[in-house]
Order: C-alpha cells, then sequence, then structure tokens
C-alpha cells in the first residue's frame, strides 16, 4: 500500500511517500509548493500518482490557513484520485515519534508570555 502523508499545520511542511510502513521519499518545505512536493516525491520514487492508495493529512492545531491548504488540497486528492483519507492531529504525530515526548508549537496568538514574578525578587 502507497500512501501519501503532509502536513501544513506549523511554518514547515512535510510532506512522505510511505509504502507498506516504509518511508520511501519525503520533503520539507511550505504549504504553498506542497503540491510541488508531492509531484517531485512521486517523480522521486518512480510512482504515478495513480498509484497511491491513502492518503493521511495533518489536521493542526497550528496555522489556520496553512492548515486548511492541506485539508483543501488532501481532499481535492481524495476525490480526483478515488481514494480514502485520514486526517491525523499534528501534535499526535509529533508525539509518535518517541515515548516520553511532549510536543509544543506556537499557538500564534501574539500573546507575550512571561511567567510572574515571586514577591521579593528582583527582575
Amino acid at each position: 500500500m502507497l500512501a501519501l502523508a503532509f502536513d501544513t499545520a506549523t511554518d514547515v511542511t512535510t510532506t512522505a511517500l510511505v509504502e507498506d510502513g516504509v518511508v520511501i521519499g519525503e520533503r520539507v518545505g511550505v504549504a504553498r509548493s506542497l503540491l510541488e512536493d508531492v509531484d517531485a516525491l512521486l517523480d522521486g520514487a518512480v510512482r504515478a500518482k495513480t498509484s497511491i492508495d491513502a492518503l493521511v493529512v495533518g489536521t493542526g492545531p497550528g496555522s489556520f490557513t496553512s492548515t486548511r491548504i492541506g485539508l483543501a488540497v488532501a481532499r481535492g486528492l481524495g476525490l480526483s484520485l478515488g481514494i480514502p483519507g485520514a486526517g491525523v492531529s499534528t501534535l499526535s504525530a509529533l508525539a509518535a515519534r518517541e515515548p516520553g515526548i511532549f510536543p509544543v508549537i506556537d499557538a500564534r496568538r501574539r500573546e507575550d508570555v512571561r511567567f510572574p514574578r515571586r514577591p521579593g525578587r528582583s527582575a
């Protein structure tokens, strides 16, 4: 089974081709170059787009616009190729890399987080 997986929720877009559980190609870029990355992966792996059996797409949390790009591309590819897709939480995907990992990503709320000072301490 050949799966195309990508996540556009953060500043770094990741794209991978996975065949029978083995990563056969991966690229790192930005959301606006997602389709170029997919095309380059397929060319590099000498696979046709019609050979993709399934899609996996990151669902965030993350940048609304970038996540929306990824979901729209997944929806379009799924419909045009007639293949199923599945959404995976970006945080769950990052945490799955190694037990005990707790991923943290910028919520992009433009808040300046400062820890409160304890009484009697100077800055």
